[in-house]
């Protein structure tokens, strides 16, 4: 991923947990975990190529984001 496609997709995800928190999908507590998932994501995504064109896409999926969130939460 470029820092144009990495940047767009965090700016896509962590608007995504925004409107999942004030829509009372999500809690406070797990939007702001998830948000700082989804920042060290990216910044991973930044300084590794392999893993910015191999795993980087999958990490960002929502749903992947809230469970790996959760883990950090127990």
């Amino acid at each position: 991923l470029s820092l144009v496609g990495s940047e767009m997709c965090i700016r896509d995800r962590t608007n995504t947990i925004r409107k999942h928190h004030q829509r009372g999908k999500i809690s406070d507590e797990l939007r702001q975990a998830a948000l700082k998932l989804a920042e060290e994501y990216r910044d991973k995504a930044l300084l590794d190529n392999g893993y910015a064109s191999h795993s980087y896409a999958q990490d960002m999926e929502q749903e992947h984001l809230y469970a790996e969130a959760r883990k950090r939460l127990k």
